[in-house]
This record gives structure tokens, sequence and C-alpha cells, in this order.
């Protein structure tokens, strides 16, 4: 009898681990798209389109019903060929904000994607991809809502080529001096362990 015992609990245990290893294996398939570099060219392309600084007026209000206005600002800056700099802030309703500062990597999934330094399995992978003249932000593990307040997020729209501003020479230089941008470069170096960029 206990033999018998022995051989179900192996067996059961045998399918557990081939189970987890299957979940484990699917994972790093899905998410392939994000670790793997994407071309060059593609990167240049789309940098040459997304590049600039930009901003969206619209209507808010608070819970208690007085309204507000609200305006969804980003700034995205060339770093080298595949690599960009991006300082992202969106509003949301009752003055719930998401914000994001750093650098983003063009990868394979056809997108420039910015992964923050959370090692666990909730770091997060906002994408940012070109759909005609709409740049579309999505957070496909849903880990990006850590950056956000109860009612914000990274979904659909956020702004059109129509509502971006070249930066000027002038602009680019200062804001390459700025803290935020020193600190958004320094940490991607000690992540990516570079001498420089």
């Amino acid at each position: 009898m206990e033999r018998k015992h022995i051989l179900r609990d192996f067996k059961l245990y045998t399918v557990i681990i081939i189970l987890a290893a299957i979940t484990v294996m699917a994972a790093d398939f899905n998410d392939a798209p994000y670790d793997k570099e994407g071309d060059a060219s593609e990167a240049n392309k789309l940098m040459n389109k997304l590049e600039g600084s930009y901003s969206k007026h619209f209507n808010n209000a608070l819970v208690d019903g007085s309204e507000y206005k609200s305006e969804d600002t980003m700034e995205f800056v060339k770093v080298t060929d595949t690599t960009a700099y991006i300082n992202l802030h969106t509003e949301f309703y009752n003055g719930h904000e998401c914000n994001v500062n750093g650098i983003v990597e063009y990868k394979k999934v056809g997108g420039f994607v910015y992964q923050d330094r959370d090692t666990t399995l909730d770091a997060c992978l906002l994408t940012i991809k070109l759909d005609g003249s709409k740049i579309k932000f999505s957070d496909p593990e849903g880990n990006c809502h850590k950056f956000c307040g109860a009612r914000g997020g990274f979904s659909g729209d956020a702004f059109t080529l129509r509502q971006k501003k070249q930066i000027t020479s002038k602009e680019l230089k200062k804001l390459r001096k700025s803290d935020r941008y020193q600190n958004a470069v320094k940490i991607y170096r000690e992540e990516r362990h570079l001498s420089q960029l």
C-alpha cells in the first residue's frame, strides 16, 4: 500500500513539474519580442517620426463635480540609433496621473519599449507604437500601473503626430543637461553595463 502511495505522489509531482516548465517556456516565448533588439533601420524610421515634444489639453473633473483643465505631455528625444529618452506625463479623472521618465529601446515587437528596474515578474513593459498618425501606448503585462494613480493607465491613443512640436537645438541642449535626463541615462548605463551612450 505504501509503495502505491509513493508511486502516486511521484506521478503527481512529475505532472506538476512538467506543467511548471511548460508555463515558463510559454512565458519566455510570449516575451521574446520584448527581449530581442529590433531592426536598427526600422528604429531610425520610427525615431524620426516620433522625436519631438507633445502637448494635449482637455477638460477634466473632480469627483465633487468641479471642472478643471488638464494637460498630457511627452518628450521623445533620440539618444542612440535604437534608444530614446522619454518623459511622459498623463492626467486622468479626479486628479490622478501617470508619470514615466527613462530610456526606451526599439524591440522586435515593432515599437519602443520602456522597462523599469524591477527584476521580478512585475516588470513594466510600456510599449510605444505608431498607428498611422496615432501614437499608441500599451501595457501588455499590466505592470506599468505602478507609475499611475488609481484611475490612470496606459492603453489606447495618447497623442497624434499633429500634436508634435520640434525641439529646438537650444531646448535640446537644456534638456540633455537636466537632472531628469542625466539620471535616466545614468540608470540605463548601469543596468546595461555600458561605459557611455
